[in-house]
């Protein structure tokens, strides 16, 4: 991670049940040294007379910057507990995908080889999501707006030759950012394709 962070660990209770618990006190040095930076920069805003009245609130935040707690019902060791909190911040994420953009939920099978089967297909889903989101820099809306366009990419079906459709905007630059080629047509020959990326030329009335 390339941070120093102080972990303490410290048994507790949970809930009306008394559940046994491990809670981690972290503390983030570069976290708080952040916080505290922008806290100073934000006062300057301020006259004396309103420093005055924020000063508790200014102390609390000095107080608590680069102090978080994580709560587990597992006795990690401390050296291990970020490293399972981040993991933790990956899983949820593919969650958030699965149930929204893949489809995850509701599910409408009833044999446990379908519901393997469609979680499998989530995954694979949601895997590629963030890929592409990581790769193009851009939210999960700007992302479903690409997913159109390439749904939306169409072409026209002749005898002896395909023609593709000029590409919306959203869909050239998935294309670009991946290297996708995007020939103007394809000839036909046989069960084989030939891609051009000139335009083509006219066709006859016996090849349309």
């Amino acid at each position: 991670m390339g941070r120093f962070v102080y972990v303490k660990d410290v048994e507790c209770k949970l809930g009306s049940t008394n559940k046994t618990a491990y809670a981690f006190l972290c503390y983030d040095v570069a976290a708080a040294s952040d916080e505290n930076y922008k806290t100073i920069a934000n006062a300057k805003k301020f006259s004396k007379k309103k420093l005055k009245e924020k000063h508790s609130e200014f102390h609390k935040i000095f107080e608590s910057s680069g102090t978080f707690i994580i709560i587990s019902s597992l006795p990690f060791k401390r050296k291990e507990i970020l490293n399972v909190y981040y993991n933790r911040l990956i899983v949820e994420q593919y969650f958030d995908l699965g149930k929204g953009m893949s489809r995850l939920i509701p599910l409408r099978v009833h044999s446990e080889e379908r519901v393997l089967g469609h979680l499998l297909i989530c995954q694979i889903a949601a895997t590629i999501n963030l890929y592409v989101q990581k790769a193009l820099e851009q939210s999960y809306n700007n992302s479903v707006e690409l997913y159109l366009g390439l749904r939306n990419q169409k072409c026209t079906v002749y005898s002896t030759r395909i023609i593709t459709s000029e590409a919306q905007s959203s869909a050239t630059i998935l294309y670009d950012k991946f290297k996708i080629e995007y020939p103007n047509y394809f000839d036909k020959q046989g069960d084989k394709l030939q891609a051009h990326n000139s335009l083509p030329k006219t066709l006859s009335d016996d090849e349309a």
